[in-house]
């Protein structure tokens, strides 16, 4: 799948912490995703 435009950083983190309860679900999102989402 191609995307019509590149990935983009935004921002210049160097790591992130994210708390949640053990067991519990959570989604990473990626900065380096294509714009829109690639599509198959």
């Amino acid at each position: 799948p191609v995307g019509l435009k590149p990935p983009t950083f935004t921002n210049d983190d160097v790591s992130r912490t994210f708390v949640r309860k053990m067991g519990s679900s959570f989604s990473l999102m990626c900065n380096g995703q294509g714009s829109p989402a690639p599509t198959t």
